[in-house]
């Protein structure tokens, strides 16, 4: 089984366009699978503060010890 994945929305007639290059790929008559994954807008609050968490990580994950030496740097 070959896996091929595109943006789509749904039409206000309830449906799904296939675009063209993919439509050319698709024999008439194949039996098809279809799989319709959609955002929820829970995913985006989730996804966002993951996002966050792995920003600070990686922030803090760069600092070393001798990083400290610059703390209290003062001008001369």
């Amino acid at each position: 089984m070959r896996a091929i994945e595109f943006p789509a929305k749904m039409s206000p007639e309830k449906t799904i366009v296939l675009p063209e290059e993919i439509a050319k790929e698709v024999p008439v008559d194949t039996e098809l699978r279809v799989m319709i994954l959609m955002k929820d807008h829970d995913d985006d609050r989730a996804e966002e503060e993951a996002w966050n968490r792995l920003g600070i990580e990686q922030f803090f994950a760069g600092y070393a010890p001798e990083d400290s030496m610059y703390d209290n740097y003062k001008k001369p």
